[in-house]
Order: structure tokens, then sequence, then C-alpha cells
């Protein structure tokens, strides 16, 4: 049964045109288009700041009370905190918020704003 799998797969691979099978695959840059909207702009600059002081004060300020920080948690601010461990100045919460503010970003047509996604485990 494999080897009818591997000749099927096989003679797939064959069918496929060679300019297809050569080509190149282009890189994609980040794109920052945080300047156009003024009031976005002066925000994350304000929360980039935050994140180097490492101002807990600040980041709680504009986190929803609700916050969902897992699928399988109770979520809120007591919950993000613990998490993220934001009292240690090497926390995971201030490596992730640097990264994600310093990658740029996009608005759709609606204004929504598409940032970095990044894999944390």
């Amino acid at each position: 049964m494999s080897r009818r799998i591997l000749l099927t797969i096989a003679a797939t691979a064959c069918l496929i045109p060679a300019h297809l099978a050569s080509a190149q695959v282009a890189k994609l840059y980040p794109v920052d288009e945080g300047f156009r909207d003024a009031t976005f702009f002066a925000f994350r600059a304000r929360l980039l700041e935050a994140v180097q002081r490492r101002d807990m004060s600040f980041v709680q300020s504009i986190l929803f009370p609700g916050i969902q920080n897992n699928f399988g948690g109770d979520g809120g601010i007591a919950e993000f905190k613990t998490k993220w461990e934001v009292e240690s100045p090497e926390g995971e919460l201030w490596k992730v918020l640097t990264t994600v503010l310093t990658r740029g970003g996009s608005f759709s047509s609606n204004g929504t704003v598409f940032a970095a996604a990044l894999h944390i485990h």
C-alpha cells in the first residue's frame, strides 16, 4: 500500500510545471503604517516607553479588566500579572511587548490594526 502511495506522489510531482517548481520565494518585509494615525502613533510610543521603564502601572491602566490570558483560566488582571511575570524586569511580558511594538503593523480599510503575530509558548 505504501509503495502505491509513493508512486502516486512521484507521478503527481512530475506534473508540476518546471517554472513553478523552480520559483524563487520572495521575502516579505515588515510594514509599519503607524504614522498614518497620529493618535495610534502617540499611544504606541507611550506604551513602548512604559515597557522600556517596566511601568506596570501604565500597562495595567490600559488593560481590559476581564482580559483572557489563556484558554483555561479565569482571566483578569491578577492572572495576567502572574502569567506574564510582570514583577520581574526580565519577565516575558516586557520581551513580547517590545517585539510586537517595534515590528510595525498596518491598518485595514475599516481601521483595524494588524500587528506582528508571534508564537509564544
